[in-house]
Protein backbone atom coordinates (compact mmCIF):
# COMPACT_ATOMS: atom_id res chain seq x y z
CA UNK A 1 0.00 0.00 0.00
CA UNK A 2 1.42 3.38 -1.03
CA UNK A 3 -0.40 6.38 0.35
CA UNK A 4 0.87 9.95 0.05
CA UNK A 5 -0.05 11.99 3.11
CA UNK A 6 1.29 14.49 5.61
CA UNK A 7 1.65 13.35 9.20
CA UNK A 8 2.69 15.30 12.29
CA UNK A 9 3.43 14.15 15.82
CA UNK A 10 6.31 13.25 18.10
CA UNK A 11 8.81 10.41 18.43
CA UNK A 12 9.97 8.97 21.73
CA UNK A 13 13.73 8.82 21.46
CA UNK A 14 16.43 8.66 24.15
CA UNK A 15 13.86 9.22 26.91
CA UNK A 16 12.72 12.46 25.24
CA UNK A 17 9.99 13.53 22.84
CA UNK A 18 10.90 15.13 19.51
CA UNK A 19 8.43 16.68 17.08
CA UNK A 20 8.36 15.23 13.57
CA UNK A 21 6.66 15.84 10.24
CA UNK A 22 6.34 13.37 7.37
CA UNK A 23 5.46 14.57 3.87
CA UNK A 24 5.02 11.51 1.67
CA UNK A 25 8.24 9.54 2.08
CA UNK A 26 10.41 12.38 3.46
CA UNK A 27 10.35 13.28 7.13
CA UNK A 28 11.99 15.69 9.58
CA UNK A 29 12.76 15.36 13.27
CA UNK A 30 13.09 18.80 14.84
CA UNK A 31 15.60 19.92 17.49
CA UNK A 32 16.99 16.40 17.83
CA UNK A 33 20.68 17.28 17.45
CA UNK A 34 22.42 20.56 16.84
CA UNK A 35 25.52 20.92 14.72
CA UNK A 36 27.32 22.56 17.65
CA UNK A 37 26.61 19.62 19.93
CA UNK A 38 29.53 17.31 20.77
CA UNK A 39 27.12 14.40 20.77
CA UNK A 40 27.52 12.23 17.65
CA UNK A 41 24.08 11.86 16.01
CA UNK A 42 22.76 8.32 15.71
CA UNK A 43 19.32 7.02 14.79
CA UNK A 44 17.86 3.54 15.25
CA UNK A 45 16.40 1.69 12.26
CA UNK A 46 12.87 2.16 13.64
CA UNK A 47 11.37 5.11 15.49
CA UNK A 48 8.14 4.90 17.52
CA UNK A 49 5.79 7.72 18.41
CA UNK A 50 2.29 9.19 18.32
CA UNK A 51 0.62 11.34 15.63
CA UNK A 52 -1.32 14.53 16.28
CA UNK A 53 -4.52 12.46 15.86
CA UNK A 54 -3.27 10.24 18.72
CA UNK A 55 -2.54 7.19 16.52
CA UNK A 56 0.51 5.08 17.25
CA UNK A 57 3.16 5.23 14.53
CA UNK A 58 6.30 3.22 13.78
CA UNK A 59 8.64 4.43 11.02
CA UNK A 60 11.37 2.39 9.34
CA UNK A 61 14.26 4.76 8.56
CA UNK A 62 15.88 4.11 5.19
CA UNK A 63 18.49 6.89 5.20
CA UNK A 64 18.96 10.21 6.98
CA UNK A 65 21.18 13.28 7.29
CA UNK A 66 21.60 16.06 9.81
CA UNK A 67 20.71 19.70 9.11
CA UNK A 68 21.23 22.72 11.33
CA UNK A 69 18.26 22.09 13.61
CA UNK A 70 16.68 18.89 12.32
CA UNK A 71 17.26 15.45 10.91
CA UNK A 72 15.89 14.74 7.44
CA UNK A 73 15.07 11.08 6.77
CA UNK A 74 13.59 8.84 4.09
CA UNK A 75 10.83 6.51 5.34
CA UNK A 76 10.94 3.11 3.60
CA UNK A 77 7.62 2.29 5.22
CA UNK A 78 5.68 3.11 8.33
CA UNK A 79 2.79 1.69 10.35
CA UNK A 80 -0.21 3.70 11.56
CA UNK A 81 -2.26 2.28 14.40
CA UNK A 82 -5.93 1.84 13.63
CA UNK A 83 -7.22 3.15 16.97
CA UNK A 84 -6.78 6.63 18.46
CA UNK A 85 -8.27 5.78 21.83
CA UNK A 86 -6.03 2.80 22.60
CA UNK A 87 -2.23 2.61 22.48
CA UNK A 88 -0.38 -0.62 21.86
CA UNK A 89 3.09 -1.90 21.10
CA UNK A 90 3.94 -1.70 17.40
CA UNK A 91 7.43 -3.13 17.85
CA UNK A 92 6.20 -6.72 17.33
CA UNK A 93 3.42 -8.44 15.41
CA UNK A 94 1.91 -11.93 15.16
CA UNK A 95 0.23 -11.69 11.78
CA UNK A 96 0.61 -9.73 8.56
CA UNK A 97 -2.17 -9.48 5.96
CA UNK A 98 -2.07 -8.52 2.28
CA UNK A 99 -5.51 -7.52 1.02
CA UNK A 100 -6.84 -6.90 -2.50
CA UNK A 101 -4.74 -5.35 -5.25
CA UNK A 102 -2.50 -7.93 -6.91
CA UNK A 103 -3.97 -10.49 -4.49
CA UNK A 104 -7.17 -10.31 -6.53
CA UNK A 105 -5.13 -11.15 -9.64
CA UNK A 106 -3.53 -14.32 -8.30
CA UNK A 107 -6.58 -15.45 -6.30
CA UNK A 108 -9.86 -14.54 -8.00
CA UNK A 109 -12.44 -13.07 -5.58
CA UNK A 110 -15.10 -14.73 -7.75
CA UNK A 111 -14.20 -18.04 -6.06
CA UNK A 112 -16.45 -17.06 -3.17
CA UNK A 113 -19.58 -17.02 -5.34
CA UNK A 114 -21.44 -20.30 -5.85
CA UNK A 115 -22.14 -21.36 -9.42
CA UNK A 116 -25.24 -19.66 -10.75
CA UNK A 117 -28.20 -21.96 -11.19
CA UNK A 118 -30.11 -20.89 -14.29
CA UNK A 119 -33.18 -22.70 -12.92
CA UNK A 120 -33.57 -20.24 -10.06
CA UNK A 121 -36.75 -18.19 -10.20
CA UNK A 122 -35.14 -14.75 -9.96
CA UNK A 123 -38.12 -12.70 -11.12
CA UNK A 124 -40.67 -14.56 -8.98
CA UNK A 125 -38.63 -14.95 -5.79
CA UNK A 126 -35.94 -12.27 -6.08
CA UNK A 127 -32.21 -12.86 -5.76
CA UNK A 128 -29.59 -11.99 -3.15
CA UNK A 129 -25.80 -12.25 -3.29
CA UNK A 130 -24.72 -15.65 -2.01
CA UNK A 131 -21.31 -16.72 -0.75
CA UNK A 132 -19.68 -20.10 -0.35
CA UNK A 133 -18.70 -21.14 3.19
CA UNK A 134 -15.26 -19.78 4.07
CA UNK A 135 -13.84 -23.26 4.66
CA UNK A 136 -14.56 -24.15 1.02
CA UNK A 137 -12.13 -21.54 -0.33
CA UNK A 138 -9.70 -21.09 2.55
CA UNK A 139 -6.28 -22.77 2.21
CA UNK A 140 -3.63 -22.93 4.93
CA UNK A 141 -0.13 -24.41 4.84
CA UNK A 142 2.43 -24.88 7.59
CA UNK A 143 5.76 -23.62 6.27
CA UNK A 144 9.21 -22.57 7.38
CA UNK A 145 10.25 -19.42 5.51
CA UNK A 146 13.63 -17.75 6.12
CA UNK A 147 14.03 -20.10 9.08
CA UNK A 148 10.77 -18.92 10.68
CA UNK A 149 7.81 -21.31 11.29
CA UNK A 150 4.55 -19.82 10.06
CA UNK A 151 1.14 -20.56 8.58
CA UNK A 152 0.44 -19.28 5.08
CA UNK A 153 -3.27 -18.57 4.55
CA UNK A 154 -5.03 -17.57 1.33
CA UNK A 155 -8.74 -16.90 1.27
CA UNK A 156 -11.52 -14.66 -0.07
CA UNK A 157 -13.60 -12.64 2.32
CA UNK A 158 -16.84 -10.66 1.74
CA UNK A 159 -16.21 -8.29 4.64
CA UNK A 160 -13.37 -6.14 3.28
CA UNK A 161 -13.80 -2.87 1.36
CA UNK A 162 -12.52 -2.97 -2.19
CA UNK A 163 -11.32 0.05 -4.15
CA UNK A 164 -12.71 -0.83 -7.58
CA UNK A 165 -15.97 -2.21 -6.12
CA UNK A 166 -16.52 -4.45 -9.13
CA UNK A 167 -17.42 -7.36 -6.88
CA UNK A 168 -19.09 -5.49 -4.10
CA UNK A 169 -16.95 -5.78 -0.98
CA UNK A 170 -15.27 -9.07 -1.86
CA UNK A 171 -11.48 -9.20 -1.58
CA UNK A 172 -8.77 -11.83 -1.63
CA UNK A 173 -6.56 -11.98 1.44
CA UNK A 174 -3.12 -13.50 1.92
CA UNK A 175 -1.94 -13.77 5.52
CA UNK A 176 1.19 -14.96 7.29
CA UNK A 177 0.51 -16.13 10.84
CA UNK A 178 3.60 -16.60 13.00
CA UNK A 179 4.16 -19.08 15.79
CA UNK A 180 6.19 -16.41 17.61
CA UNK A 181 5.82 -12.64 17.35
CA UNK A 182 8.10 -10.91 14.83
CA UNK A 183 10.01 -7.61 15.24
CA UNK A 184 8.76 -4.61 13.29
CA UNK A 185 11.88 -4.30 11.14
CA UNK A 186 11.19 -7.72 9.53
CA UNK A 187 8.12 -6.35 7.70
CA UNK A 188 10.24 -5.59 4.65
CA UNK A 189 11.43 -9.20 4.50
CA UNK A 190 7.92 -10.65 4.58
CA UNK A 191 6.61 -8.13 2.07
CA UNK A 192 9.48 -9.00 -0.27
CA UNK A 193 8.59 -12.71 -0.01
CA UNK A 194 4.91 -12.16 -0.84
CA UNK A 195 5.67 -9.56 -3.53
CA UNK A 196 8.13 -11.87 -5.28
CA UNK A 197 5.53 -14.64 -5.23
CA UNK A 198 2.88 -12.31 -6.66
CA UNK A 199 5.25 -10.99 -9.32
CA UNK A 200 6.00 -14.51 -10.52
CA UNK A 201 2.32 -15.40 -10.76
CA UNK A 202 1.37 -12.22 -12.65
CA UNK A 203 4.51 -11.92 -14.79
CA UNK A 204 5.00 -8.32 -13.61
CA UNK A 205 7.62 -6.83 -11.30
CA UNK A 206 5.67 -3.81 -10.11
CA UNK A 207 2.82 -5.20 -8.05
CA UNK A 208 1.05 -3.82 -5.01
CA UNK A 209 -1.71 -4.75 -2.59
CA UNK A 210 -4.59 -2.48 -1.73
CA UNK A 211 -3.79 -2.64 1.97
CA UNK A 212 -1.14 -4.31 4.10
CA UNK A 213 -1.64 -4.55 7.85
CA UNK A 214 0.10 -6.08 10.85
CA UNK A 215 -1.73 -7.45 13.86
CA UNK A 216 -0.48 -7.69 17.43
CA UNK A 217 -2.18 -9.47 20.28
CA UNK A 218 -2.36 -7.44 23.48
CA UNK A 219 -4.46 -7.91 26.63
CA UNK A 220 -6.47 -10.68 24.97
CA UNK A 221 -7.42 -8.70 21.85
CA UNK A 222 -5.95 -8.11 18.40
CA UNK A 223 -5.10 -4.57 17.32
CA UNK A 224 -3.82 -3.72 13.87
CA UNK A 225 -1.84 -1.08 12.05
CA UNK A 226 -1.83 -0.28 8.33
CA UNK A 227 1.54 -0.31 6.56
CA UNK A 228 2.32 2.47 4.08
CA UNK A 229 5.19 1.80 1.64
CA UNK A 230 7.30 4.15 -0.43
CA UNK A 231 9.05 1.85 -2.89
CA UNK A 232 9.45 4.28 -5.77
CA UNK A 233 7.31 2.20 -8.14
CA UNK A 234 5.32 3.98 -10.79
CA UNK A 235 2.34 2.25 -12.37
CA UNK A 236 1.65 -1.12 -10.78
CA UNK A 237 0.07 -4.13 -12.43
CA UNK A 238 -3.72 -4.47 -12.40
CA UNK A 239 -3.79 -7.72 -14.31
CA UNK A 240 -7.10 -9.59 -14.45
CA UNK A 241 -7.14 -12.95 -12.68
CA UNK A 242 -8.09 -14.66 -15.97
CA UNK A 243 -4.68 -13.65 -17.37
CA UNK A 244 -2.58 -14.51 -14.32
CA UNK A 245 -1.39 -17.79 -12.85
CA UNK A 246 -3.75 -18.79 -10.06
CA UNK A 247 -2.35 -19.34 -6.59
CA UNK A 248 -4.60 -22.39 -6.47
CA UNK A 249 -2.64 -24.02 -9.33
CA UNK A 250 0.27 -24.69 -6.94
CA UNK A 251 -1.81 -25.90 -3.98
CA UNK A 252 -0.55 -29.47 -4.28
CA UNK A 253 3.12 -28.43 -4.22
CA UNK A 254 2.89 -25.25 -2.17
CA UNK A 255 5.87 -26.06 0.07
CA UNK A 256 8.12 -26.52 -2.97
CA UNK A 257 6.71 -23.36 -4.53
CA UNK A 258 7.50 -21.39 -1.37
CA UNK A 259 11.06 -22.76 -1.15
CA UNK A 260 11.79 -21.75 -4.75
CA UNK A 261 10.44 -18.22 -4.23
CA UNK A 262 12.32 -17.60 -0.98
CA UNK A 263 15.65 -18.97 -2.28
CA UNK A 264 18.39 -16.37 -2.01
CA UNK A 265 19.43 -16.55 -5.66
CA UNK A 266 15.92 -16.50 -7.14
CA UNK A 267 15.02 -13.23 -8.85
CA UNK A 268 12.05 -11.90 -10.84
CA UNK A 269 14.20 -9.36 -12.69
CA UNK A 270 13.51 -11.18 -15.97
CA UNK A 271 9.85 -10.12 -15.83
CA UNK A 272 8.47 -7.01 -17.48
CA UNK A 273 7.98 -4.01 -15.20
CA UNK A 274 4.25 -3.30 -15.51
CA UNK A 275 1.23 -3.61 -17.81
CA UNK A 276 2.39 -0.87 -20.17
CA UNK A 277 3.53 -1.65 -23.74
CA UNK A 278 6.65 -3.79 -23.58
CA UNK A 279 9.67 -4.65 -25.69
CA UNK A 280 12.78 -6.41 -24.38
CA UNK A 281 15.69 -4.08 -23.65
CA UNK A 282 19.34 -4.58 -22.76
CA UNK A 283 18.58 -5.05 -19.05
CA UNK A 284 15.84 -7.61 -19.62
CA UNK A 285 17.95 -9.63 -22.07
CA UNK A 286 20.75 -9.84 -19.52
CA UNK A 287 18.26 -10.74 -16.76
CA UNK A 288 16.68 -13.53 -18.84
CA UNK A 289 20.08 -15.14 -19.49
CA UNK A 290 21.00 -14.82 -15.82
CA UNK A 291 17.71 -16.41 -14.77
CA UNK A 292 18.20 -19.31 -17.20
CA UNK A 293 21.71 -19.95 -15.88
CA UNK A 294 20.31 -19.98 -12.34
CA UNK A 295 17.49 -22.32 -13.35
CA UNK A 296 19.89 -24.69 -15.13
CA UNK A 297 22.16 -24.80 -12.05
CA UNK A 298 19.20 -25.73 -9.83
CA UNK A 299 17.46 -28.15 -12.19
CA UNK A 300 17.84 -31.91 -12.47
CA UNK A 301 19.08 -31.39 -16.05
CA UNK A 302 22.49 -30.45 -14.63
CA UNK A 303 22.77 -33.86 -12.95
CA UNK A 304 23.56 -35.37 -16.36
CA UNK A 305 26.84 -33.42 -16.73
CA UNK A 306 28.99 -36.48 -16.00
CA UNK A 307 31.75 -35.65 -18.49
CA UNK A 308 32.03 -32.10 -17.15
CA UNK A 309 32.15 -33.43 -13.58
CA UNK A 310 35.03 -35.74 -14.48
CA UNK A 311 36.91 -32.83 -16.07
CA UNK A 312 36.47 -30.74 -12.90
CA UNK A 313 37.74 -33.56 -10.67
CA UNK A 314 40.82 -34.17 -12.83
CA UNK A 315 41.61 -30.44 -13.07
CA UNK A 316 41.38 -30.10 -9.28
CA UNK A 317 43.71 -33.05 -8.81
CA UNK A 318 46.27 -31.51 -11.20
CA UNK A 319 45.97 -28.17 -9.41
CA UNK A 320 46.59 -29.80 -6.03
CA UNK A 321 49.64 -31.66 -7.36
CA UNK A 322 51.06 -28.42 -8.76
CA UNK A 323 50.47 -26.62 -5.44
CA UNK A 324 52.36 -29.33 -3.58
CA UNK A 325 55.31 -29.00 -5.99
CA UNK A 326 55.50 -25.22 -6.25
CA UNK A 327 56.71 -23.64 -3.01
CA UNK A 328 55.68 -20.12 -4.06
CA UNK A 329 52.10 -21.16 -4.85
CA UNK A 330 50.10 -19.62 -1.97
CA UNK A 331 47.11 -21.18 -0.26
CA UNK A 332 45.03 -18.12 -1.09
CA UNK A 333 45.76 -18.37 -4.82
CA UNK A 334 45.08 -22.09 -4.74
CA UNK A 335 41.64 -21.52 -3.16
CA UNK A 336 40.71 -18.88 -5.74
CA UNK A 337 41.63 -21.11 -8.69
CA UNK A 338 40.03 -24.19 -7.12
CA UNK A 339 36.77 -22.31 -6.57
CA UNK A 340 36.89 -21.17 -10.18
CA UNK A 341 37.30 -24.74 -11.41
CA UNK A 342 34.40 -25.89 -9.20
CA UNK A 343 32.12 -23.41 -10.96
CA UNK A 344 32.88 -24.66 -14.46
CA UNK A 345 29.72 -25.26 -16.45
CA UNK A 346 28.44 -25.55 -19.99
CA UNK A 347 28.12 -22.49 -22.20
CA UNK A 348 24.92 -20.49 -21.72
CA UNK A 349 23.64 -21.60 -25.13
CA UNK A 350 24.16 -25.26 -24.23
CA UNK A 351 22.49 -24.76 -20.85
CA UNK A 352 19.41 -23.29 -22.51
CA UNK A 353 19.35 -26.07 -25.11
CA UNK A 354 19.48 -28.71 -22.35
CA UNK A 355 16.61 -27.05 -20.50
CA UNK A 356 14.60 -26.85 -23.71
CA UNK A 357 15.15 -30.51 -24.60
CA UNK A 358 14.00 -31.53 -21.12
CA UNK A 359 10.83 -29.42 -21.40
CA UNK A 360 10.24 -29.30 -25.17
CA UNK A 361 6.67 -30.62 -25.26
CA UNK A 362 5.26 -28.19 -22.67
CA UNK A 363 7.19 -25.20 -24.06
CA UNK A 364 6.09 -25.89 -27.65
CA UNK A 365 2.43 -26.11 -26.66
CA UNK A 366 2.63 -22.72 -24.92
CA UNK A 367 4.88 -20.91 -27.43
CA UNK A 368 2.74 -21.95 -30.42
CA UNK A 369 3.59 -19.89 -33.54
CA UNK A 370 6.75 -18.34 -32.06
CA UNK A 371 8.63 -21.58 -31.50
CA UNK A 372 11.32 -20.57 -34.03
CA UNK A 373 12.62 -18.39 -31.21
CA UNK A 374 14.15 -21.53 -29.69
CA UNK A 375 16.02 -22.76 -32.76
CA UNK A 376 19.77 -23.29 -32.47
CA UNK A 377 20.49 -20.13 -34.48
CA UNK A 378 18.05 -18.02 -32.46
CA UNK A 379 19.54 -19.12 -29.14
CA UNK A 380 23.07 -18.43 -30.40
CA UNK A 381 22.06 -14.93 -31.54
CA UNK A 382 20.31 -14.16 -28.25
CA UNK A 383 23.28 -15.19 -26.10
CA UNK A 384 25.67 -13.37 -28.46
CA UNK A 385 23.50 -10.27 -28.00
CA UNK A 386 23.80 -10.65 -24.21
CA UNK A 387 27.60 -10.98 -24.49
CA UNK A 388 27.81 -7.82 -26.61
CA UNK A 389 25.75 -5.94 -24.01
CA UNK A 390 28.06 -7.20 -21.23
CA UNK A 391 31.03 -5.84 -23.19
CA UNK A 392 29.46 -2.39 -23.34
CA UNK A 393 28.16 -2.59 -26.91
CA UNK A 394 24.66 -1.56 -27.99
CA UNK A 395 23.48 -4.12 -30.54
CA UNK A 396 20.37 -3.53 -32.61
CA UNK A 397 17.38 -5.42 -31.17
CA UNK A 398 15.16 -6.92 -33.85
CA UNK A 399 12.00 -9.02 -33.97
CA UNK A 400 13.90 -12.29 -33.74
CA UNK A 401 15.36 -11.24 -30.39
CA UNK A 402 11.86 -10.35 -29.15
CA UNK A 403 10.44 -13.75 -30.14
CA UNK A 404 13.36 -15.55 -28.49
CA UNK A 405 12.91 -13.51 -25.30
CA UNK A 406 9.23 -14.50 -25.17
CA UNK A 407 10.00 -18.19 -25.71
CA UNK A 408 12.77 -18.15 -23.11
CA UNK A 409 10.36 -16.73 -20.53
CA UNK A 410 8.03 -19.62 -21.25
CA UNK A 411 10.96 -22.03 -20.85
CA UNK A 412 11.84 -20.45 -17.51
CA UNK A 413 8.29 -20.81 -16.21
CA UNK A 414 7.92 -24.39 -17.44
CA UNK A 415 11.22 -25.44 -15.85
CA UNK A 416 10.36 -23.65 -12.61
CA UNK A 417 6.91 -25.20 -12.31
CA UNK A 418 8.14 -28.69 -13.17
CA UNK A 419 10.90 -28.23 -10.57
CA UNK A 420 8.08 -27.71 -8.06
CA UNK A 421 7.09 -31.28 -9.02
CA UNK A 422 3.97 -30.38 -10.96
CA UNK A 423 3.20 -32.76 -13.81
CA UNK A 424 3.55 -31.53 -17.38
CA UNK A 425 -0.23 -31.35 -17.75
CA UNK A 426 -0.57 -29.37 -14.52
CA UNK A 427 2.23 -27.06 -15.63
CA UNK A 428 0.67 -26.30 -19.02
CA UNK A 429 -2.78 -25.76 -17.47
CA UNK A 430 -1.33 -23.40 -14.86
CA UNK A 431 0.65 -21.32 -17.37
CA UNK A 432 -1.90 -21.24 -20.19
CA UNK A 433 -3.85 -18.19 -18.88
CA UNK A 434 -0.70 -16.08 -18.80
CA UNK A 435 0.80 -17.01 -22.16
CA UNK A 436 -2.37 -17.37 -24.23
CA UNK A 437 -2.76 -13.59 -24.48
CA UNK A 438 0.43 -12.12 -23.04
CA UNK A 439 3.21 -11.06 -25.43
CA UNK A 440 5.87 -11.32 -22.75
Amino acid sequence: MSDYQKIYGYFKFKSKKYAFAIDGSVGRIFHCFSQTSSEKPTLPDVLYGVTEQNHDIAVHIGSWKQNSNSIVFFADFYALGSASSVHYDLSRFNRIEFVGGVGNSILSPALIYPKFDCQEKIFEEGYSIKYKPTQDIDKQYSLTVHGTPLTFQSTVTPCRDRADNRLGTVNSVIALKFDESQPFDTIGKWCSYITKMSALLTGRQQVAFETVAVFCRENGRYDHANIIFHDGHGQTSVKESLRAISLRSVDRVFSSFSRIVEAKGFSTDFLRQSDTAYCPNYESITAICRALEYEYANSSVKDGDGVLHDAIVQAQQLLLEYKNRASQFSEQTYNVINDNISSWTRSTTEQISCLYEANRSAVDSLAKGRIDGLSEGSLHNFVACRDMIANGDKPLLHGGIFDTAHCLKILLYVSLFKRMELTEEETVNALMPMFEQDNG
